[in-house]
């Protein structure tokens, strides 16, 4: 189970971890707390980096977006930026919604 859990490229939830072996995830639990905490604590972090780069990729496709609007004579509303990314939903988040608000802010307005 330890070789299986830390040789992954792509940590496994406790959840599927319970799943593959023939034990419940409470027996895992009970009989190896450390090992499991370990195994949720690298499966957070590998969510956590996925979720930062889904982000950071949003924010890229935001901008492109934008200024492809902007060049075609469009405005950029957030509504057509939306229709032109991969994954719209992220648009609710803190930092692809300052990045749409900065492209259209330097496309609206170059001089300030």
């Amino acid at each position: 189970m330890v070789q299986v859990t830390r040789s992954q490229a792509n940590p496994i939830s406790m959840v599927r971890l319970a799943q593959k072996s023939p034990f419940n995830r409470r027996t895992l639990y009970f009989y190896f707390p450390e090992l499991c905490q370990e195994i949720s604590a690298n499966y957070a972090k590998h969510r956590k980096a996925n979720h930062d780069r889904a982000i950071i990729e949003s924010c890229l496709e935001v901008r492109k977006a934008v200024n492809q609007l902007y060049s075609e004579g469009k405005y950029p509303s957030q509504n057509k930026v939306e229709k032109l990314i991969s994954r719209p939903g992220l648009m609710r988040y803190e930092e692809v919604k300052k990045a749409y608000v900065q492209a259209r802010n330097q496309c609206l307005n170059p001089d300030g």
